[in-house]
């Protein structure tokens, strides 16, 4: 029946935005607030679909959010819901939906391993894109939404947005048709309580600023910065796992003799980036060669998968295959006896992927203590993460040293290792991190870093304003 009431008035809800004052009529019938809310949630649903009925591409999640929403909308009719599947998630970046349409950038990386452990926990997950899309999901079941993951420029434009530059902003977010009337804004404050709140925003951001008001706590990490940066930037460290996807590929124990370079570009190769420039040719060529099955030489080659296949890079003798699909570059890599970073990307997944192919890394320093050269906190490398990991699956060599990289070279081709994958990136590990994060009293915690930071100051309250007491259809009002 709850289904059938909500389908009766969803078209006029559609039709016209000021049909939306009478929402509140519409729900007044039942008692029950399990049935109010579910209803809420069939409203949402059927909206989203009327609004966004063709997805494509990387936005091929927004019919993930159609199934979301009728399992929860059917748990709450049959008061059935566990805890967990009460939680709703907003995903707000736009790597959630890129992740799920096979993009494989470090973000995408990390945000399949999130999307998987929030599914192993039972969360509800929503994607979104755009400060609009969030908010209008939001104000629809804002006491279900426990957390909104938020890319950090539309953080920044549901900041901004006000009275003067809505209708912009609307043209750039690609809107089927403008629906907020009232007040135009988006984040909450005192002239707008039903926004989406501070202390339920969090920046899903890749590095180790921070860039929000309420504090590291509120900056998601892929990375526990705080484990080998001496600034400490008291971030969420979240992390992730590529286990499960790892474990997918096997190893292999005969290899070519050859090493794999990080660089899925071109000017990578180029001096200005290049940690080991004008090194890799002698470095290559003072490996020892090999023989194989008919007793033939067989010397030592890199194998660059930059751009496209035959691209010219500053450094002869680099064999270029083009870049490749994530399971074509997991065979090269695990055919491979080493991956060799040469200085970019930073922070990259892919040394993971080497050790849990059983492939040792070799990770450039460009930056150490003179006086303290093996002082690790002191360093700066390409995958600082990896810093403290030791031989034979972690290979160290200072920018430039030339006999220090055909060492590692020559100890990784003699040293084959098993698969490897550092503990905290266990998917369990992962699980319980994002278990801890999505269970802590946020509300709390901003209340307490207002008090602490800004001394309980009158004009820093909104970072931690209460909820109204009635979503916002409710008291009989449109956005």
């Amino acid at each position: 029946m709850l289904a059938i009431a909500a389908a009766c008035f969803l078209a006029g809800l559609a039709v016209h935005p000021a049909a939306r004052e009478t929402i509140a009529g519409k729900l007044s019938y039942t008692k029950n607030p399990h049935l109010d809310v579910a209803v809420r949630v069939r409203v949402l649903n059927g909206l989203l679909q009327e609004r966004y009925p063709e997805a494509s591409g990387e936005r091929i999640s927004r019919h993930d959010n159609w199934d979301a929403l009728d399992r929860l909308a059917s748990c709450l009719e049959t008061n059935t819901c566990t805890g967990s599947e009460r939680k709703v998630l907003l995903l707000s970046s736009y790597h959630f939906g890129r992740s799920e349409a096979g993009a494989n950038g470090g973000e995408e990386v990390w945000a399949r391993s999130m999307i998987s452990a929030f599914h192993h926990l039972n969360y509800t997950i929503l994607y979104a894109w755009g400060s609009m899309d969030t908010l209008f999901i939001y104000q629809s079941i804002p006491e279900m939404v426990t957390a909104v993951l938020w890319e950090q420029a539309e953080w920044g434009r549901c900041i901004r947005r006000n009275e003067s530059n809505y209708l912009e902003m609307d043209k750039e977010e690609k809107q089927p048709s403008p629906w907020q009337t009232g007040t135009h804004a988006c984040i909450q404050s005192e002239n707008f309580p039903h926004g989406i709140p501070h202390w339920k925003s969090f920046q899903f951001f890749f590095w180790a600023d921070t860039t929000v008001p309420l504090g590291g706590k509120w900056m998601l990490s892929p990375e526990d910065y705080d484990a080998f940066r001496g600034d400490k930037p008291g971030h969420t460290y979240l992390g992730y796992s590529i286990e499960k996807r790892c474990d997918m590929y096997p190893t292999f124990t005969d290899r070519e003799h050859r090493a794999l370079i990080l660089a899925k570009h071109a000017e990578y190769f180029e001096e200005k980036h290049n940690y080991f420039h004008g090194l890799l040719g002698p470095a290559r060529d003072a490996v020892r060669p090999t023989r194989n099955d008919k007793g033939e030489e067989v010397p030592f080659v890199f194998i660059s998968t930059a751009d496209n296949a035959g691209d010219k890079i500053d450094a002869a003798g680099v064999e270029t295959v083009g870049m490749k699909a994530q399971r074509e570059w997991t065979e090269i890599l695990a055919r491979s006896k080493a991956l060799l970073g040469i200085g970019h990307p930073m922070l990259s997944p892919s040394p993971y992927y080497a050790l849990c192919m059983g492939v040792p890394f070799i990770n450039p320093i460009y930056s150490w203590d003179t006086e303290h050269p093996d002082d690790r906190s002191k360093w700066a490398t390409q995958q600082d993460a990896l810093r403290f990991t030791e031989e034979p699956y972690v290979y160290h060599v200072r920018g430039h040293d030339q006999d220090g990289l055909r060492d590692a070279l020559q100890r990784a081709a003699d040293t084959p290792i098993p698969r490897y994958i550092p503990p905290h990136m266990r998917f369990e590990a992962v699980v319980e991190r994002v278990r801890k994060f999505v269970e802590t009293d946020w509300h709390a915690e901003a209340r307490a870093y207002v008090a602490d930071h800004y001394k309980n100051a009158t004009e820093w309250q909104y970072l931690a304003m209460d909820e109204p007491a009635e979503p916002l259809h409710l008291r009989g009002k449109n956005v």
